[in-house]
C-alpha cells in the first residue's frame, strides 16, 4: 500500500542524495554539505548557492529518470547514521552483559562487527524504505536562497509531485 505523503518524501530524499552527488561531482570533490528532505521540498546546507542547485537539481533528475538509480543513494545518509549508532550501541550492550569490566572485549568486538554490518544495512534501509528514486512527473517549483547561518548556504528546492 503506497501512501502519498510518504511516497513524495522518500522521492524528494532521494533527489536530495542525486542533487548533492551532482555538486559533488562537479566540483571534483566531496564538500562539507547536508540536507533534509520534507513531503514537499528539500533543504541544502553547504557552500552552494541557490543558481547552483538549481542546475544541479535539473541534471539530477534528468539523471534518475535515465536510469542512474546509484544517484539515490548516499553513504553519508542519516540513515546509514542512525543505523551505526544503534546497532553499535545495541550490540555492545548485549555483548559486555552485567560485568562492564570483563565485558569490555567483548563490547569492542561486537561493536566493530556491528560497525561493518551497518553500512550494508543501512544502504538497504535506503533502498527499501526512505528513499525512493523513481522521480516520475517530480518537478521543481522554485529554488530558494535562505539566510545563510554563518558560512553555510541554506538554499530550499520547493517540489511538485
Amino acid at each position: 500500500m503506497e501512501v502519498p505523503f510518504l511516497s513524495r518524501l522518500r522521492r524528494n530524499h532521494a533527489l536530495e542524495h542525486a542533487t548533492i552527488a551532482v555538486l559533488h561531482q562537479r566540483r571534483g570533490r566531496v564538500h562539507s554539505s547536508f540536507g533534509h528532505s520534507t513531503p514537499w521540498s528539500f533543504h541544502l546546507h553547504g557552500p552552494y548557492d541557490a543558481d547552483e542547485v538549481e542546475s544541479a537539481v535539473g541534471e539530477a533528475l534528468d539523471r534518475l529518470r535515465a536510469g542512474e538509480r546509484h544517484l539515490a543513494y548516499s553513504p553519508f545518509c542519516g540513515t546509514n547514521i542512525a543505523v551505526t549508532g544503534v546497532l553499535t550501541a545495541s550490540t555492545a550492550l548485549v555483548a559486555a552483559g552485567r560485568s562492564r569490566r570483563k565485558g569490555w572485549s567483548n563490547a569492542v568486538l561486537a561493536a566493530t562487527f556491528a560497525t561493518l554490518v551497518a553500512a550494508r544495512a543501512g544502504l538497504w534501509l535506503q533502498r527499501t524504505v526512505t528513499t525512493d528514486p523513481e522521480a516520475g512527473s517530480l518537478r521543481v517549483r522554485r529554488v530558494v536562497q535562505l539566510a545563510p547561518r554563518g558560512d553555510i548556504q541554506h538554499v530550499r528546492v520547493d517540489l511538485a509531485p
